[in-house]
């Protein structure tokens, strides 16, 4: 009998691989981004994590200090700022009449005086004083208006209004402006 036996069983050695080495390389290059990307992931999750422990310690640490504070504390620290602020204010625009005051005592005649003072100060024209007064005689009031005319502080000085009081006194308004 011949031996020709049919076989179900193939011939060819089945041990060679099914994938080509081009495909390896591909799974191995999507291994190594898988591998990066769950590194990557794992790592911001951490910080994440991290940044939400950091400001619950914060709050925590700012709720602290605010119970710590006294609300009507700082309310009247606030009020008092406010003040303190104004008083600043109020002192850096005043302006003083002081030396009006001292240049009218050093340069006024002995018979002469003046009532109803009124300054008015502006950015163009500088201080500006009108009083009236009262003079002795037309000489006392002459020599007056030289003492002011001579003084280097004063810009002009106007004399008006002259008449005769009822006491024979001479009546006048004078007018300064300062430099």
């Amino acid at each position: 009998m011949p031996e020709n036996k049919i076989s179900f069983i193939p011939k060819k050695n089945i041990d060679t691989p099914i994938y080509t080495k081009g495909q390896g390389v591909f799974v191995s290059i999507s291994f190594l981004i898988f591998l990066i990307s769950a590194l990557l992931f794992g790592g911001v999750f951490f910080y994440r994590n991290s940044l939400k422990n950091d400001i619950a310690g914060l709050n925590d640490s700012v709720s602290r200090i605010k119970d710590a504070l006294e609300p009507s504390l700082i309310a009247e620290l606030i009020s008092m700022s406010d003040k303190i602020n104004a008083s600043k204010t109020l002192l850096e625009q005043h302006k003083t009449l002081l030396p009006i005051f001292d240049f009218l005592e050093n340069n006024t005649v002995k018979t002469v005086s003046f009532k109803n003072f009124r300054y008015t100060l502006s950015k163009d024209n500088g201080a500006q004083i009108s009083m009236d007064g009262l003079a002795d005689s037309y000489t006392s009031l002459a020599l007056q208006a030289e003492v002011f005319e001579k003084d280097k502080s004063i810009k002009s000085v106007n004399f008006s209004g002259l008449g005769l009081g009822e006491k024979g006194n001479i009546n006048f308004v004078v007018n300064i402006a300062f430099k």
